[in-house]
Parts: C-alpha cells; structure tokens; sequence
C-alpha cells in the first residue's frame, strides 16, 4: 500500500501537470494560423498513434512482472528485456512512420521522429516508476515534460516549427532525469543487454501481448479517425475546431488516469485477497464517477466560455455544439477504461483486442446508415466519437461481467 504522504505529493505535482496542460489552450490557437493549427493537432494526432507502435503495448506484460517481482536486481533485468524490446521496434517502425509523416505532407519530418521517441521513453519511463512504488519520480517526468507550454507567454513561439522545437526539448529533458531516477531505484541499465537483440524474446513477447497492443490500435484509430476524416476532406476550419475541443476533453482522461487509475491498478495487481480487491474496487469505482461528473460539467462548460472570452477566432465559439459531445464522448470512455482496468488486473487480456475492433467496426457501420441522412461532416466526426465511445463502454461492462472470476456485482 502507497504511504499517505507521497500520495498527497503526487496529487499535487499531477494537478500542476493538469494545469500546465491548460496553457496551450489559451495561447495556441491565438499564435498559430487556423491551417498552422490544424496541422499541429494533425502532428499529436500522429505522435499519440506512433507511441502504439513504438512501444506494441509491451508494458502491459512487463509493467505486471515489475509489480509482482519486488528485488531491484529481478527488476532490473526485467526493465533492461523491456527497453531491448523498445529499441527492436524503434528500429522497425521509425522508418514507417517516417514515410507516413511526409506522405501526408507534414514537414519537420526528423523533428516530429524526435518527438516521438523522446516521448515514449519518458511515457514508459513514467509507467515504471509508477510500479517501482516511485509516485513523486513518476509525476515529475510527467510534469517536467509538459513544461513545454510555460515558455508560449513569453512570445518566443511565433510558428510551428518554434512549437515543436520546444516540445522537443522538453522530452529530452525529462528522459535523463528519467534515467537518474531509475539508478538511485537502484536498477541497473545494461546498455550491452539492451543492445543484444534477441529475436526469439521480442517475438515471443509480440506474441503474447499482440491482443493488448491490436485493442489499443484499434480503440486509437477510432478516437482520432475523426481528425484523420476532416483533413482528408480539407477542413482545416472544422478539423482546427474539433481537435481544440477533443483536445480540451482528453485532459479528462489525463486526469482520471493520473489521479485515480494510476493509484488503484497497481494496488489491484499486487493484491491477492478476494475481498480486500472488491474494497479497493468500490473506491475505485467511486472516486472514478464523482470525477467524471464533475471534469464533465465543469469542462463543457468552461470550455465553451474559454473560447469566448480568450480565442480571437469567432468559429470556435459557433461551434459550441462539438464541445458538449466531445467532452461527454470523453466522459463515457473514462467510464469504461475502468471495466478495462479490471480486465487487465484480472489478466484477461483478450477482451481488449476484441473489445477495440468490436466497436470500430460497429461504429463505422452505424456512420454509414446515418450518412445519407445529410448531416454535417464536422458533427458526423463528433458522432463517431460519441457512438464509439459507447459502444465501447457497453462492450467492456458485459465483458466484464460475463468473465470475471471475481465480479460480484455491477461497478465491482
């Protein structure tokens, strides 16, 4: 169990990272041209698919085996297989992802690469330290890498190219603090281990985590597919709107993981009595509700009024509409990475891959029979997000409660 006082600490450096996270909000869309806008939303959209295929999801099987096996030297052998994993697949996907960047017309190639590997390794450096029992290490990365955005007051970004430099920075940064953590954790980075490919455990690995990793694409591909659609049909307007409001909607997630997922998972993996796991899943289950509520009155709105008094742009204010069904899309599938959280505590890592491509699959047919209807493509985006939210929710909760060994009643 997590002592109180680091607790307290960690929650406050993650409000600190929530806050940071708001300053964008309120200085991008006014520095950057509505297409410049676009393209960037188009670029978080590129770099939060790339880190699926960076990372395959791997930490899903490692991250239990760090939990279960407290010795630092057991440990760092586990850490040392993960990262060797991380650097095969670097080396397999960069170059996709390379030539998607540029077949999509998005320049600063090399640097958007940057961002995406510095990022990852200071997303799974951050999810170690969370299972080293390490809270506060965990969220100064995090804090430390979102910092990016304090230096947008001071006027010293003035195109995208400044954004992403900075944004760059900012994860090399954290990546080295990162690794002082871990050494003073006591675990050993074998540079000759990491470096030593071995083809039969990647593979092996890739075997038994591939139902994780093709669920996270999946349920990835429907979230953003929205974005992807509406520069496919060059609405720049519409897709700089939608993102600025989906954007806003997945601090929800943020916070709900950093705050509240963050905390139980790892007390979930590490318990083995029945009823003491029921406890902590009615916590769980609790603070995970009263805090999607609130992020979602309180975001819909305060993001409505944000776009009114702060944004120079009148469209984002018109558009008021996408930010209630974005924000209560967002607010549905919080709901449902809970059952997701109980699947994966409970190892049933197969729901999650039929889960993801269940509910793209359905969402897709849904859109096409309201397709004719005419509606508008910019709330036919929105809607995607909202059925898909949905469906995954349903989908998760009759997993849930169809499989699980230990349910003993609806939320538990």
């Amino acid at each position: 169990m997590f002592n109180l006082k680091i607790i307290k600490t960690y929650h406050f450096l993650r409000i600190i990272q929530v806050v940071i996270k708001f300053i964008p909000f309120l200085f991008i869309p006014n520095v950057l041209s509505i297409d410049d806008y676009a393209s960037y939303s188009l670029i978080t959209a590129v770099v939060t698919l790339s880190l699926f295929f960076l990372g395959l999801e791997i930490w899903y099987l490692y991250n239990r085996n760090i939990n279960a096996n407290l010795t630092s030297l057991g440990n760092s052998d586990v850490i040392n297989e993960q990262l060797s994993n991380y650097l095969f697949s670097y080396l397999l996907f960069i170059p996709c992802i390379l030539l998607y960047v540029n077949t999509i017309n998005l320049h600063n190639g090399l640097l958007i690469i940057g961002i995406c590997c510095f990022t990852h390794a200071c997303q799974e450096f951050s999810r170690i330290l969370i299972h080293l029992k390490a809270l506060n290490y965990s969220a100064i990365i995090s804090v430390v890498q979102a910092s990016w955005v304090l230096v947008l007051p001071f006027g010293v970004v003035n195109d995208l190219f400044e954004l992403l430099f900075f944004i760059f920075i900012f994860s090399v940064i954290p990546f080295f603090i990162s690794c002082y953590f871990l050494f003073k954790l006591g675990v050993v980075i074998n540079l000759k281990k990491i470096f030593s490919f071995n083809f039969n455990v990647f593979f092996s690995t890739i075997k038994e985590i591939k139902m994780l990793f093709l669920g996270a694409v999946f349920i990835k591909l429907g979230v953003f597919f929205p974005r992807f659609l509406l520069d496919y049909l060059d609405s720049n307007s519409f897709l700089a709107v939608l993102s600025f409001y989906q954007s806003l909607a997945l601090v929800q997630e943020f916070f709900i993981y950093t705050l509240i997922q963050s905390k139980y998972v790892p007390i979930l993996l590490g318990e083995s009595d029945k009823s003491k796991k029921i406890t902590v899943r009615k916590k769980y289950f609790k603070y995970n509700c009263i805090s999607i509520v609130f992020l979602l009155v309180t975001g819909s709105i305060g993001s409505i009024l944000f776009a009114y008094v702060f944004l120079d742009n009148p469209i984002y204010f018109k558009l008021y509409p996408l930010a209630i069904i974005c924000f209560t899309s967002n607010a549905i599938l919080c709901f449902s990475n809970y059952y997701a959280s109980l699947l994966y505590c409970e190892k049933l890592d197969w729901s999650h891959k039929y889960s993801g491509i269940v509910c793209l699959i359905g969402t897709i047919i849904i859109m096409l029979l309201i397709l004719p209807f005419g509606v508008e493509f910019v709330y036919l985006a929105v809607m995607f997000l909202l059925v898909f939210s949905l469906l995954l929710l349903f989908f998760r909760f009759y997993l849930w409660n169809r499989v699980s060994v230990f349910n003993c009643g609806v939320g538990l």
